[in-house]
């Protein structure tokens, strides 16, 4: 073999293993879990080993959402004792684990603790402002 198809090789090969390497590294560091591509099966599978999680539901263009992700996220980066699990309700995901929760509004948390389920809305509309409900956000992240 030419020295050429040698280093086209070898610098294949090193690309693939560092590829795999990344594909590898977990994505759900600090117990938190973002998600759009997972699968419904996985999802649940993944949660019920936990006896308390949240799933925060979102819709992309949803104006309450987007009163009160950000101070979700923020508060769920700090509580690093409860999965927290975000996802579009309009993903497959999505319309499945809002049918499992019963979930109404796309800015709803489920709060999960020992097996019961609770769902909080984390944005609400005073004095015809959307607002965060910042009561439910802190309430989601309480451990009972």
């Amino acid at each position: 073999m030419k020295k050429s198809n040698l280093k086209i090789i070898y610098l294949s090969l090193i690309s693939i293993l560092i590829l795999t390497i990344l594909i590898l590294i977990p994505i759900n560091q600090n117990k938190k879990f973002y998600s759009e591509s997972y699968q419904t099966k996985n999802v649940n599978k993944q949660l019920t080993t936990y006896d308390s999680y949240n799933i925060v539901f979102f819709k992309k263009d949803c104006p309450y959402c987007k009163a009160g992700l950000n101070k979700v996220k923020a508060l769920s980066k700090k509580n690093k004792n409860i999965p927290t699990l975000f996802i579009d309700v309009e993903s497959e995901t999505g319309i499945e684990l809002t049918k499992i929760y019963n979930v109404q509004k796309a800015f709803s948390i489920v709060k999960v603790r020992d097996q019961k389920s609770e769902i909080l809305l984390y944005a609400e509309k005073e004095n015809n402002k959307i607002k965060p409900n910042m009561q439910n956000i802190y309430s989601s992240f309480k451990e009972t």
